[in-house]
């Protein structure tokens, strides 16, 4: 997910760009099997969170991390059921 920043110049009715950049805002999907407690979701969204605020120079606030839990009857590997 990307917005496009733009910092502007106002001048006699006109306006121009001065400079462009993307400021993305990390969105983490987890797929995992159902059944994990809260506090180990928390935990591992904890660390990623540090990872991805280091390696992507991000402000925290900015990452988001989503889990999707499946039971396990919903997983296939090589066409069998996990």
């Amino acid at each position: 997910m990307f917005r496009r920043v733009y910092q502007l110049l106002h001048c006699k009715r006109k306006t121009y760009i001065l400079d462009s950049s993307y400021y993305s805002m990390p969105v983490i999907t987890i797929s995992t099997y159902s059944g994990r407690t809260q506090r180990e979701k928390d935990r591992l969204a904890e660390a990623i969170t540090e990872d991805v605020v280091k390696i992507f120079d991000v402000a925290k606030k900015d990452v988001i991390i989503v889990f999707q839990e499946e039971p396990h009857g919903n997983w296939y590997a090589e066409g069998i059921r996990l």
